[in-house]
């Protein structure tokens, strides 16, 4: 069925969280949406979706939600996706992005839902970018572990489904979730609190909007398989922080440049996880936003 003409059921993990607020935000109408949080619901929020909270650990309440909606997709976000608390928190990271991803896809067999699982650049060891979706995966961290072990057991699930790798995700947050890079830097030079940042790791930024329309265009053009989803630029973090202090007109003083091995004990982090977004950006046609523009973006919803 033309998924233009059908009323779809989306159910949306961490609809509270950076990607879906993004995701709730930009909503084609046609859609039916309820979305889950946990623990925190956000403080604004669409009064037309219907939001539940789900702690995806606990398989009864997932296997509960999801049968009670009975929905045609899920869009899989929910996961703890601090690189250095999932080294050192391997239980409760194991818990949350391994055991939530097999609730998710058991309940979503239930319902012979798909299933739209949101995954990482860090399924890459960054010794051979860009990278494109058929390349070699060798992650670095237990992050990235868990990523990887998730997309095989998706894709092993049979279920119709299609894998999202994104990349450095920024852009307006809910109050209450963690802040990303861009809302980091903006919350600390505002506070006068200078800042190291490293200039030997290499991304594509993306703007959460941008990576919202490619979910979207996924389910209306019905795609499978896998997906990488980034922004145009390839940039070291200490470049981006600069444009970010640039378009916000914040002082650029209070970045310094620093090698990755000046924190130690942390968690691995690939050196260059670019990605080639051709497939993004020919079979979804949607383009990839560069870093001016997602951020001048982000500053006109500020001024609006």
């Amino acid at each position: 069925m033309d998924q233009t003409n059908k009323t779809l059921n989306v159910f949306i993990t961490a609809g509270s969280g950076l990607l879906g607020k993004a995701l709730l935000e930009t909503c084609p109408n046609k859609y039916r949406l309820s979305a889950t949080y946990f623990p925190n619901k956000p403080d604004k929020f669409p009064k037309s979706i219907n939001f539940f909270e789900l702690n995806v650990t606990n398989r009864d309440e997932v296997l509960n939600c999801i049968m009670k909606i009975k929905p045609d997709v899920i869009i899989h976000t929910a996961a703890i996706g601090n690189v250095d608390f999932c080294e050192k928190n391997k239980d409760i990271s194991w818990a949350t992005n391994v055991d939530g991803t097999k609730n998710i896809i058991e309940a979503a067999r239930e319902c012979n839902s798909e299933i739209i699982y949101i995954s990482s650049n860090a399924v890459f060891d960054g010794s051979n970018p860009p990278y494109k979706e058929e390349d070699k995966i060798n992650p670095l961290s237990y992050y990235g572990e868990t990523k990887v072990i998730c997309e095989r057991l998706v894709i092993n699930s049979r279920l119709k489904s299609v894998i999202i790798r994104a990349i450095l995700m920024y852009g307006w947050h809910n109050s209450l979730e963690r802040q990303n890079m861009v809302t980091w830097i903006l919350d600390s030079i505002s506070k006068g609190v200078p800042l190291k940042i490293v200039n030997d790791i290499y991304s594509n930024p993306l703007l959460s909007l941008n990576c919202a329309a490619a979910i979207w265009a996924i389910i209306k053009k019905e795609k499978t398989g896998i997906f990488h989803v980034a922004g145009a630029d390839c940039i070291s973090r200490y470049d981006f922080a600069l444009k970010i202090a640039e378009i916000f007109d914040l002082d650029k003083s209070m970045l310094t440049p620093v090698p990755s091995s000046y924190f130690t004990g942390i968690a691995s982090r690939p050196r260059n996880t670019c990605f080639c977004t051709d497939k993004m950006e020919q079979e979804l046609e949607i383009k990839s936003i560069g870093i001016e523009e997602g951020l001048k973006i982000l500053k006109d919803g500020i001024n609006k």
